[in-house]
């Protein structure tokens, strides 16, 4: 007899869709890109009792009332994640003024320039660019080093305007986050 320990999952009783489709699924484990916006108990978007209900965060935008029980309160639609705990103070200091996710990205982009800059400049000093053989393993290193560095900066970039896009629900008509609406 099979028992699926697994918690069922579970769907948006407002659009009806569920879970991504296994490529997503892959694509989310990886590179950590959200697809969907996320669930959200009722229980915890309008602290009522209706717990067993979830909806997607942008399904409950301009709900003032639980569709379950009829509560009237403004929703609470920010879903915490572990990005809340690991990145704290980052994530902190971008919602004081949501145009910081622009400068990061620029300070990101100069950051990786100069690094890689270095990198280049550290290569032709110790002439790791010639043909030896005693150099193979330091080219090596400076290889997967400049391959860090490429793939790193340009993740992290699109891991966070993926997960504010998704998860802050940024509107681009009037280009703002909806979930810090007062």
């Amino acid at each position: 007899m099979f028992f699926n320990f697994f918690k069922p999952e579970e769907e948006c009783f407002i659009c009806y869709s569920t879970a991504n489709t296994e490529e997503e699924k892959v694509l989310e484990a990886c590179y950590n890109i959200k697809f969907k916006y996320p669930l959200i108990s009722m229980k915890n978007a309008y602290g009522c009792e209706c717990k067993n209900y979830y909806a997607h965060n942008k399904c409950l935008l301009d709900i003032n009332k639980c569709p379950i029980c009829r509560k009237e309160t403004k929703p609470n639609l920010y879903v915490k994640t572990y990005y809340d705990y690991y990145l704290k103070y980052l994530l902190d200091w971008l919602k004081k003024d949501t145009s910081n996710i622009e400068k990061l990205s620029w300070c990101i982009c100069i950051c990786y320039f100069v690094i890689m800059f270095y990198l280049l400049y550290l290569l032709d000093k110790y002439d790791l660019f010639e043909e030896n053989s005693e150099n193979e393993l330091s080219r090596l290193c400076i290889a997967i080093i400049c391959a860090i560095f490429i793939h790193y900066p340009h993740y992290f970039i699109i891991d966070i305007k993926s997960y504010t896009q998704t998860y802050w629900l940024y509107d681009k008509e009037i280009n703002k986050y909806r979930v810090f609406d007062d």
